[in-house]
């Protein structure tokens, strides 16, 4: 699949090649090997004691160098640490109930499961309040302290409207151009998030324009309705949701993760663009290398 993560460290091409050691070694060195080896593995088990016993605490989202150790096969078994998400919900766009429609079902979605929705946006006049911001470049960066993550916390955006090749619609908003462009989103992104788990979910025409260097990461899931150059369908005006919304909506309790849900939503996706005989979106994702099993909260 496109957009994905997946690459796994190459091995190594010489029998001789002794990883541990970094170098070639000859056979005459092995014996002294195994001395440091027995040594290494008593290490080894005092501490493993010491982490069961609970004397020795480790944070989920450890230090560059030793989260570089989760790039390796081994790690990606690992269970993933249980994450707190807080997530910001956008709908862009106002000219048809769709993406507003989306947002509300969103939120109690997530309250069902356990995910603390911080902010909403809307663009729509009636439905702006203290609680939904109005959806400007200006106010997502106003959000961002809300956003912030603390240990143990994870970021969700979801963002829904129309689509053009630069990015999503923003209708209220003048000032930016009437657009949500990649490098926007990566500056609140990283502005809140740094590098605690984050998941990006673009929904709209062409919002694989977002799959871009900047938002793209390790700690980084991205989710997107269509392909670069594809548009997405569903944008009825007597249609509750978009396609992808819908399929979103209606696979998200059933799925124990967010590859999980990815495959079923492209497949919900197919069989509407099917009925309708309209050609494939292609919805997109991307995952990094610490984010293969993130499991979606229960209700």
């Amino acid at each position: 699949m496109r957009g994905q993560d997946t690459r796994r460290p190459k091995a190594g091409r010489c029998a001789a090649w002794h990883p541990g050691l970094g170098t070639p070694q000859p056979c005459t060195t092995l014996r002294s090997q195994a001395g440091r080896a027995g040594a290494s593995g008593l290490l080894l088990l005092v501490l493993l004691g010491l982490w069961s016993s609970g004397q020795w605490r480790v944070s989920p989202w450890p230090p560059h160098a030793v989260a570089a150790r989760r790039d390796t096969a081994a790690a990606a078994r690992i269970p993933f640490p249980p994450v707190q998400w807080k997530a910001l919900l956008l709908a862009g766009d106002d000219s048809i109930d769709v993406f507003d429609h989306a947002v509300e079902a969103l939120a109690t979605l997530f309250a069902q499961h356990h995910i603390a929705v911080v902010q909403q946006f809307s663009t729509h006049p009636t439905r702006v309040s203290a609680t939904v911001h109005l959806a400007t470049i200006a106010q997502l960066q106003a959000a961002i302290p809300r956003l912030q993550v603390r240990l143990g916390e994870g970021c969700l955006v979801y963002a829904t409207s129309h689509g053009t090749r630069e990015g999503l619609m923003l209708a209220r908003d003048p000032i930016s151009g009437y657009r949500l462009r990649p490098a926007q989103l990566h500056q609140v992104v990283q502005a809140a998030c740094g590098e605690a788990p984050t998941i990006l979910v673009l929904s709209g025409c062409y919002t694989g324009t977002f799959l871009r260097r900047e938002l793209l990461g390790p700690n980084r899931i991205v989710l997107t309705a269509a392909a670069a150059d594809r548009t997405s369908f569903g944008c009825q005006a007597e249609a509750p949701y978009t396609y992808y919304d819908g399929c979103f909506l209606r696979e998200f309790g059933t799925a124990s993760t967010w590859q999980a849900l990815h495959r079923a939503v492209l497949r919900c996706v197919a069989r509407a663009e099917r009925a309708v005989r309209a050609p494939s979106s292609a919805p997109q994702a991307f995952f990094g290398r610490w984010m293969h099993e993130v499991p979606i909260p229960p209700p």
